[in-house]
């Protein structure tokens, strides 16, 4: 037996994989491909360069450039070789087995189904990163012209493996979703795209310098842009938890973590009742996101309390601006997870039904009756972590002053390092952002001068990190609760989930269309109004006032404009959460009226 043979794990649907993909000669002319793709763009690259040596007798100082350059080329040729590889390589692993009519043999042997994934997707990455190590030889050029040093090289190498291991693992997803190759094929290269646009989204505002150019203004292109750079820096940056490792360690734990929960999901579709083993499946959930929003945390406070200190990038964005990714990551997850399946045996006692998923045996099944309370969960989890961050830097006694009003009059760890030498103490003349985001002097004997500016009236009190809290935690019950009626009355899972993902969209774009079209209030009509005032459905925007209270209502045109938003959020999706259980009674209770024989799958909880 091979060395290979005794490394990998005992699994015969690996074996039979490997075999089945290197003995055929497609394998040899992908990999003759992709080598010979990446040696004429190599080649390209260098002759330009030595074109240019010839033609104007310089260049030879720039041999550290063209590395360099060489070494991007490569790079990005190779992201692109991948993301087109290998959706094409897992999309199909299950599909093809449900069009042979094999799928159930393989599901009828002794092996697990953790087995049968973990062959398949195995036996992708393996191809896959034999791809990706090929190009080791091309890579090496750049040694020689220096610019390019071994650690650089682990990093890009370390995360192209493993999004390559988390694009096979989505492909795998969809093949044990889609009934054949072709939609799997599709979904897989249309979430890739979607991924693809997702990460340029993020890239961009960091590469413009979205700290200095969007985060200065502190409205909500300054949140938007400091939110991007605590995502690229939670991935990419130097530091992982508040641990020194080497760039990309942040990105590969996400990468790994999201291929463990997608090839979850395509475990539980090979079950016979998918719902009872949906505990594994929420657990990895909770595991990937809290692990990112606490990254994405640590980084956001830390920078905001150590601007200056030394630190590659800060934040200008106060902590409480952290909460905008916790709040989208729960609205992103509502819709999954608070959607199902209601059956007319399980609606002949809608109450009982309702009130078994607040158990501990409910939260282990994944039926609709469990979507609310695991939400409810998770966003009490997102807002501890988030308290914990704090914690993590040594500032537990700011996490009640996260916002812009506390922490202006909060002097930073650092202070000594925003004032010239010699002074430790803001000069009679300095300015400091005061409660209301106005610029106020810090010195209060020249703040009661006479010849002072008037200091414009403050900003009512529009809440900090408990209001918060109760915003977000009312915005999950409502929403919630507004998924399970429309699971409810669509009685098709996927229906609802698509309209709730239609009106959520909708919720954080056309307030925004409606706003900026109008030049002042006067100019809206009722209609336009109200379309203003879907502002309150959204919970980021009470993080926006609480970040800049002083700018928020600028270019904003909402009714109640002397009340906190977050007054307004709470109270209005509290009402729409109550109401939407109120609409599901009755339709429950036609539904519970048929006469349906209850499934075999179903006897157990009815009993």
């Amino acid at each position: 037996m091979s060395l290979i043979a005794r490394l990998l794990p005992d699994n015969p649907v690996l074996t039979k994989e490997l075999r089945v993909r290197m003995r055929g000669s497609r394998a040899y002319w992908m990999l003759f491909g992709y080598l010979g793709i990446l040696s004429v763009l190599l080649w390209f690259q260098y002759y330009g360069w030595l074109n240019q040596v010839h033609t104007s007798g310089s260049g030879g100082g720039e041999a550290a450039r063209l590395g360099n350059e060489i070494f991007i080329y490569l790079l990005v040729a190779q992201m692109f070789l991948v993301l087109f590889i290998t959706p094409a390589i897992t999309s199909g692993a299950l599909t093809i087995e449900k069009e042979q009519l094999t799928l159930d043999v393989l599901i009828l042997t002794r092996l697990s189904r953790r087995s049968i994934i973990a062959g398949k997707l195995l036996s992708a990455v393996s191809f896959t990163a034999l791809l990706i190590v090929s190009s080791l030889p091309l890579v090496s050029i750049c040694f020689m012209l220096g610019s390019v040093d071994p650690k650089m090289v682990l990093s890009t190498y370390l995360e192209m493996l493993m999004g390559s291991v988390l694009i096979g693992a989505m492909g795998l997803m969809w093949s044990s979703v889609m009934k054949t190759t072709t939609l799997a094929v599709m979904a897989t290269y249309g979430s890739v795209f979607l991924i693809f646009i997702a990460c340029l989204i993020i890239a961009v505002p960091f590469t413009m310098g979205a700290m200095g150019g969007m985060g200065g203004g502190g409205g909500s292109s300054g949140i938007l842009g400091s939110s991007m750079v605590a995502i690229y820096q939670s991935w990419f940056g130097n530091s992982y938890l508040g641990i020194p490792v080497i760039e990309g360690v942040g990105f590969a734990v996400f990468c790994f973590l999201g291929a463990w929960v997608l090839c979850a999901v395509a475990m539980v579709r090979l079950e016979m009742f998918p719902e009872r083993k949906a505990l594994m499946l929420r657990l990895l959930s909770a595991l990937i996101v809290g692990l990112q929003l606490l990254s994405i945390d640590t980084w956001w406070v830390q920078g905001w309390y150590n601007r200056g200190g030394g630190a590659i990038m800060g934040s200008m964005e106060p902590p409480i601006g952290a909460l905008t990714l916790t709040c989208l990551a729960l609205l992103l997850l509502i819709p999954i997870f608070g959607t199902g399946d209601l059956r007319p045996s399980e609606a002949r006692n809608y109450l009982g039904y309702l009130a078994k998923g607040w158990t501990l045996k409910g939260l282990t099944r994944g039926k609709l009756h469990s979507g609310l309370p695991y939400l409810m969960l998770m966003a009490l989890l997102a807002l501890g972590l988030f308290a914990l961050s704090f914690a993590l830097v040594g500032k537990s006694a700011n996490i009640m002053n996260s916002s812009i009003g506390a922490a202006a009059t909060t002097t930073p760890s650092n202070a000594a390092n925003m004032f010239p030498p010699g002074m430790s103490s803001p000069p009679p003349s300095a300015l400091v952002v005061g409660p209301n985001g106005k610029l106020i002097p810090a010195n209060p004997a020249v703040r009661g001068a006479p010849a002072a500016a008037a200091v414009a009236p403050p900003a009512p009190n529009v809440g900090d990190f408990p209001q918060a809290a109760a915003a977000i935690l009312a915005t999950v019950f409502g929403f919630g609760m507004l998924c399970l009626f429309l699971s409810v009355l669509f009685r098709n899972r996927w229906i609802a989930w698509l309209i709730a993902y239609v009106l959520l969209l909708l919720v954080l774009t056309v307030p925004e269309i409606a706003n900026y079209s109008a030049s002042s209030k006067a100019d809206l009509s009722l209609f336009n109004q109200l379309l203003c005032d879907l502002y309150y459905l959204n919970p980021i925007q009470c993080l926006l006032q609480m970040a800049s209270p002083g700018k928020y209502m600028d270019h904003r045109y909402i009714t109640f404009g002397d009340v906190p938003v977050w007054q307004v959020t709470a109270c209005v999706w509290t009402i729409i959460g109550v109401l939407s259980f109120l609409a599901s009674l009755p339709i429950a209770y036609r539904q519970g009226k048929k006469s349906v024989p209850i499934p075999y799958e179903g006897m157990a909880d009815v009993a």
